[in-house]
C-alpha cells in the first residue's frame, strides 16, 4: 500500500471500524500515506487487532495523532515483528498511538518518529490497562514537542523488558519516557537508555 491519503478523516493506509471486528495482517509495507486525522498508515477501532511478520510502515504522516498506526478498542492489540519509520503526528504519538485495554509490542522497531507534541514514537493512554514493550525492541531518534521524546505512558500498568532506546529528545519532560503520575504499576527491566535529553523541562531519561 503505497501513496494513499485521506483528507477528512482517519486511516490513510487502512481503516477498520467495526467494533466487534478483528483486524489481522502479516507481512508487506504500507508507505508514504496520510491522513487528516489519527493514524496515517493504520485506524482501527476494533475489538482486536494483530500486526506481524515484518510489516513495515514508513513515511507516513498525519495531523493528528499516531503517524502510523493508531488504534482503539476494549480488547487486545499486538504488534509483532513490526518496524514503523519516519513517521510523524503533528499531535501525539510519531509511530504508534494504543487506546487499547491490553497493547503488547514485541520485537518492534521503531525508527525517525516525530510528534508535535507527546510521545516523539509511542502513546499508551488512559484507556489502556496494561502495556508491554519487550524483545528486544529498539526506538531510536524519536523526537517530541512536548512530553515523552520516546514514550509518553498514562496506561494503568506498563512493564519494559529487553529495550533499547537512543537519540530520544523532548522539549519539555521525559526525554525518553514520561510516565504520568496515575500509573499504578511500572516495571523496566533490561532497558538501555543512550544519547536522551529533555530540553526545556526536566527527566533527562525518565520522568515519572
Amino acid at each position: 500500500i503505497e501513496d494513499c491519503h485521506t483528507y477528512g478523516g482517519s486511516g490513510g493506509g487502512i481503516t477498520a471500524d467495526r467494533t466487534d471486528g478483528i483486524l489481522s495482517f502479516t507481512g508487506g509495507a504500507i508507505k508514504k500515506c496520510s491522513s487528516l486525522q489519527d493514524g496515517a498508515g493504520v485506524y482501527a477501532a476494533v475489538s482486536g487487532v494483530t500486526i506481524k511478520g515484518g510489516t513495515k510502515i514508513s513515511e507516513c504522516t498525519t495531523l493528528a495523532s499516531g503517524g502510523g498506526v493508531a488504534v482503539s478498542g476494549s480488547g487486545e492489540v499486538t504488534i509483532e515483528g513490526v518496524t514503523v519509520q519516519q513517521c510523524t503526528a503533528s499531535s501525539d504519538a510519531g509511530c504508534v498511538l494504543s487506546s487499547v485495554a491490553s497493547t503488547t509490542l514485541d520485537r518492534v522497531h521503531l525508527e525517525r518518529c516525530e510528534a508535535g507534541q507527546n510521545g516523539g514514537a509511542v502513546v499508551f493512554d488512559s484507556s489502556v490497562t496494561s502495556a508491554t514493550v519487550k524483545g528486544s525492541s529498539t526506538i531510536s531518534t524519536a523526537t517530541a514537542g512536548g512530553k515523552g521524546g520516546a514514550a509518553h505512558i498514562s496506561a494503568v500498568m506498563t512493564t519494559w523488558q529487553s529495550v533499547s532506546i537512543s537519540s530520544a529528545s523532548a522539549e519539555t519532560d521525559g526525554g525518553s519516557l514520561w510516565i504520568d503520575s496515575t500509573v499504578s504499576f511500572a516495571s523496566l527491566y533490561k532497558v538501555h537508555i543512550l544519547d536522551s535529553i529533555s530540553t526545556n523541562g526536566r527527566g533527562g531519561c525518565i520522568d515519572s
